[in-house]
């Protein structure tokens, strides 16, 4: 691979570690994601990237033979899709305390069926966490939901 392969796959592994840092990639695409599934093959893509199951696994400590994937329901392999999603862009702790928020609110809510969606994953963690009310998140986006009400 190489010194600078090498060097480019820690400068991730740190990011994925920092949870700042998750952040600022969701940030890039103005606090909305790209989800992208594919039923047959249960597949999920994030921003065109395909969800690692080793970072989950490794994550929730468990047999990465048990990070199974689904959508359309509130199950154990839906909640572990609303975790991918989650962890994707913030910590362990944090993923894992929103997991039956986003199962509710948009896991639940996917067709069974292949499906190509955005959402606002920013705006939703803001509205079930209160982020935004305790200083946490930038106000440019309270312009932007002014502009949603007109």
């Amino acid at each position: 691979m190489g010194f600078l392969g090498n060097l480019f796959d820690k400068m991730l592994d740190s990011m994925d570690n920092d949870p700042t840092l998750k952040w600022n990639v969701l940030l890039k695409n103005q606090g909305v994601v790209d989800i992208k599934g594919k039923w047959a093959s249960k597949e999920i893509f994030l921003n065109g990237k395909p969800i690692e199951k080793e970072k989950i696994a490794s994550a929730i400590e468990i047999d990465i033979h048990k990070v199974n994937i689904s959508w359309g329901g509130t199950e154990r392999e839906d909640q572990m899709l609303a975790f991918a999603i989650l962890f994707k862009f913030m910590s362990k702790e944090d993923a894992s305390e929103y997991i039956d928020e986003l199962c509710e609110d948009l896991v639940s809510e996917l067709p069974k069926e292949d499906f190509d969606i955005e959402f606002g994953l920013l705006h939703w963690y803001n509205d079930v966490s209160g982020a935004f009310q305790r200083g946490k998140l930038s106000d440019q986006y309270s312009a932007a939901d002014s502009m949603d009400d007109d």
